[in-house]
């Protein structure tokens, strides 16, 4: 049996050797570190049969570690550009539109204060855009409950967009059986695409959760594999 496996499966590239890493696939940025695994894993079962067990360790990190680190170093250098996109993004998607009056937050929040969840969830669920602002724009002000808040972001967010971007243009009202003479703006069709546009925003928060969560774990496998600490390991990895 080798010393080391390389396997790919659907979810993740999976590389054994003293303990397990599970690369994930369909992330670009991580595309390095199996590269470089691949190349470990053959190294590994090269020297396997030559090198003693107890000097394995300081062989590879001699031998394999150059590599390991620079595929490191580059998925880290991409994910971190791939963060600074979606922080970007995240502001451009919370500041609030010119169209919102803000001054009058702190009433607006107060009658948040006492309720319960339940009202407070259909509160939020039917709130306008500037009630939704108040509720949001400078953090958790009102005290609401973790997902009560969580949907006062998402509708806060979406609404936004639509208001900032101007995209209700775009979805205009069609003339159907029960409205012959629709005028103005489609709000459904307008909102669907505004959520979607939210959608797209959270799958790139859980790719830099991912990418961040791979990173870790790349570390943790180098310092079981070459018997280092792990935060060394990353530090000599990012180059610090």
């Amino acid at each position: 049996m080798p010393a080391a496996s390389f396997d790919q499966n659907q979810n993740a590239t999976v590389i054994t050797y003293r303990s397990t890493l599970a690369i994930p696939n369909g992330y670009d940025a991580l595309d390095p570190l199996r590269s470089a695994g691949e190349q470990f894993v053959a190294q590994v079962n090269a020297s396997a049969g030559d090198i003693r067990d107890e000097r394995l360790p300081s062989y590879l990190a001699q031998h394999t570690g150059p590599t390991m680190f620079r595929a490191g170093a580059t998925a880290h250098g991409a994910s971190l550009n791939h963060k600074r996109e979606y922080l970007a993004a995240d502001r451009r998607l919370r500041q609030p539109a010119e169209t919102i009056d803000l001054r009058h937050a702190p009433e607006i929040r107060a009658r948040f204060v006492g309720r319960d969840l339940g009202q407070t969830m259909t509160a939020i669920a039917a709130a306008d855009l500037a009630t939704l602002a108040a509720l949001v724009v400078d953090g958790n002000l009102a005290d609401l409950a973790p997902e009560a808040f969580a949907l006062a972001t998402d509708r806060y967010m979406a609404l936004n967009v639509l208001e900032r971007t101007g995209m209700g243009a775009q979805y205009a009202s069609k003339p159907r059986l029960d409205d012959p003479l629709a005028v103005g703006v489609d709000e459904t069709a307008a909102t669907r695409a505004a959520e979607a546009v939210l959608e797209g925003h959270k799958a790139r928060a859980e790719m830099v959760a991912t990418h961040a969560r791979a990173l870790q774990d790349y570390a943790a496998f180098l310092g079981h594999a070459y018997d280092l600490d792990t935060a060394a390991v990353f530090d000599r990895m990012v180059g610090e």
